[in-house]
């Protein structure tokens, strides 16, 4: 079997709203780790520290093992959609304060390995989100992945990372897709929100890298870029026929 598949879905809940909110999802999920290939699922809340992009405090993070599971959990036949998640479609839609956002599929192109270890650790993230003018995504993905990923895991408040890329026709065509790039970094502590980006507290692989000629040309090609920082408030693991915690956790 190959490498596994990211899935984000990020919704915005007003914080008045948040409880309800967190009621429905952790139920949501134990539905959907039912769906054969849906593995392991984490959910996050942003934390306060600088951000570029629309306020959207809520993230989810689902490791797929295959392509195969994204079809039994929207299969094309709405007659054929499991009856658990049509239920909590429809307790969602009365929810108030949330908003949808966005959700799309990812493959992996560099990185740690996704589920081994990355996102295991049950660390804060950092999230970046891009789209890149046409004709520029392979000088773009070079930058990133020679330059960019080595500067930022010299980073003290940086534990791994890896970047991702979006794939079409996985997802229904209702459903908003994000942008087409993705990465992320795990962080050694939620003060990294604040620190990473200071300019006193910097560290010197990062202040080189945002000062090179290269970071300004990669920043021309981005037609899109949001930036988030995000702490972990749950994680959830598939469960085999016998009802038991399957794969088993790895030691944080």
């Amino acid at each position: 079997m190959g490498a596994p598949y990211l899935h984000p879905i990020q919704y915005h809940a007003e914080p008045e709203h948040e409880e309800a909110y967190d009621r429905w999802y952790n139920i949501h999920v134990l539905n959907v780790l039912q769906v054969p290939g849906y593995e392991w699922c984490s959910r996050y809340v942003s934390l306060e520290g600088d951000y570029q992009g629309p306020n959207i405090r809520n993230l989810t993070l689902y490791i797929v093992a295959d392509r195969a599971a994204f079809d039994v959990l929207w299969p094309s036949d709405v007659e054929l959609h499991r009856p658990a998640l049509r239920e909590d479609q429809d307790r969602m839609k009365k929810l108030e304060g949330v908003q949808y956002i966005h959700s799309s599929v990812y493959e992996q192109t560099t990185g740690s390995h996704l589920g081994k270890p990355l996102l295991r650790g049950n660390r804060p993230l950092l999230m970046e989100l891009t789209d890149v003018a046409p004709g520029k995504y392979e000088e773009w993905n070079r930058w990133v992945e020679r330059e960019e990923l080595p500067s930022f895991l010299e980073d003290p408040w940086i534990a791994m990372g890896g970047h991702f890329r979006a794939i079409e026709g996985v997802l229904p065509p209702g459903l908003v897709q994000g942008p087409r790039y993705l990465t992320l970094y795990e962080l050694i502590s939620e003060e990294a929100a604040h620190a990473m980006y200071d300019r006193e507290r910097m560290s010197p692989a990062l202040r080189q890298l945002t000062n090179s000629a290269g970071y300004r040309d990669a920043a021309a090609m981005t037609e899109r870029r949001w930036l988030y920082f995000y702490k972990p408030i749950s994680q959830h693991w598939s469960y085999d026929r016998a009802g038991h915690p399957s794969p088993s956790p790895p030691p944080t």
